[in-house]
């Protein structure tokens, strides 16, 4: 497929050194999917906070690689922090492969975020404008290998077809994949042209607006779960608020990043931490005081449970 616009990218002479370790956005798709892929799972994340001490390498390497693309220097990735650093080489290795395959048009705006009617946000890779000048996104991933049927999941993401509504007078989305895994795939660019219109976009504000729905009726079940006296009774009601999803457990790249806490008896159960910011960043975006006050109050409720 050719890449619409114009011509090869060239890296800016100056590059980042510094700033914010780039991030997603707090209410964007991967959010949204945590709730529909597993309520077990959005309570450790986003009620209680609780992440993995150590990231997984997928992770490392794609902030790394997006870190990149978005015109940050070797050096500058060095200051992510100490569990960055061994990974930076493939992620260089990545990106140099990819300013050697499809020539990618300059772009209007990078990892800028956007707040949908709906209340879903979402930060587009770049910006670009397409044939006739007419705006699209592009969405930069790294996969292990490909599969038949890319073109239908990726038509079918939250996140990519978010991206586009975002964009005013956007109506299509590249996903930019490259092949991470070594051997004679390695560097290999596929590029997947992701329509949107109304019905994609009637499909996503649906999903978006039920799982907000259901969060708001999950606290609640646990809000009056906690406030029983019977230990019991309370442990299972708190339980059942926030279910697991056996189909959530593994999934197409290996287990889920909160496996071990889950369903571990040894210490890797224990290795994870709060982290506030990353965990409540939906809360704060929601600006619900209510539900803010509920969330916090559930948190001494579970321990010993989740």
């Amino acid at each position: 497929m050719k890449t619409p616009g114009g011509q090869p990218a060239h890296p800016e002479k100056k590059k980042r050194t510094r700033g914010a370790l780039p991030t997603g956005s707090p209410r964007g798709w991967t959010f949204w999917s945590t709730a529909s892929t597993c309520w077990r799972l959005f309570l450790l994340k986003h009620v209680l906070a609780l992440f993995p001490v150590k990231l997984a390498e997928p992770l490392i390497v794609g902030t790394l690689y997006h870190a990149l693309l978005d015109n940050w220097s070797e050096d500058g990735l060095a200051t992510f922090g100490p569990e960055y650093i061994e990974h930076i080489p493939l992620a260089v290795k990545l990106y140099e492969a990819r300013l050697s395959g499809p020539p990618l048009p300059k772009a209007t705006a990078a990892e800028k975020t956007h707040t949908l009617a709906f209340g879903m946000t979402s930060k587009p890779d770049r910006e670009e404008l397409g044939f006739g000048r007419k705006p699209i996104v592009r969405d930069f991933k790294s996969a292990a290998f490909f599969s038949d049927h890319d073109d239908k999941r990726w038509q079918t993401n939250g996140g990519i077809i978010g991206e586009v509504i975002a964009v005013p007078g956007a109506e299509m989305a590249i996903v930019d994949v490259i092949c991470k895994r070594e051997g004679d795939s390695f560097g290999r660019v596929q590029q997947f042209e992701v329509p949107v219109g109304e019905r994609e976009r009637e499909a996503l504000e649906q999903q978006v607006n039920d799982l907000r729905s259901q969060i708001h009726m999950r606290v609640d079940e646990a809000v009056e779960a906690a406030a029983l006296n019977d230990v019991t009774a309370r442990a299972k009601l708190l339980k059942q608020a926030f279910p697991k999803n056996l189909n959530g457990c593994v999934g197409h790249y290996g287990p889920c990043s909160h496996y071990d806490r889950c369903w571990s008896n040894g210490p890797e159960k224990h290795l994870f931490e709060q982290r506030q910011r990353s965990g409540y960043a939906w809360l704060k975006d929601e600006g619900d005081a209510e539900l803010t006050r509920k969330v916090s109050e559930l948190s001494d409720a579970y321990v010993g449970l989740a």
